[in-house]
């Protein structure tokens, strides 16, 4: 029985170990594209660029607590009068 409990626990802490070596499949980095697919691809990325620089920046804060907020108090003033008993 205790050698089934330890085969669970190297069997567990094993796993997450395995999963960070590197993929046993080749991933494929766009070196055989045809002139044609990398024109597209090129293209694509252009037109991306081109479409993110229309997007128009925010003017405005998007704060939903906005009107919820207190505004800060004004600040007091250090000196403090003195009564003239």
């Amino acid at each position: 029985m205790k050698a089934l409990w330890i085969v669970a626990i190297l069997t567990a802490l094993a796993g997450p170990a395995l999963a960070q070596l590197s993929p046993t499949f080749p991933i494929d980095d766009g070196t055989k594209l045809t002139p044609e697919q990398k024109a597209k691809l090129e293209a694509n990325e252009r037109a991306a660029r081109a479409a993110s620089s229309r997007v128009p920046t925010p003017k405005v804060s998007d704060d939903p607590w906005a009107d919820v907020r207190a505004t800060p108090a004004p600040a007091k003033s250090a000196t403090k009068h003195k009564s003239g008993k």
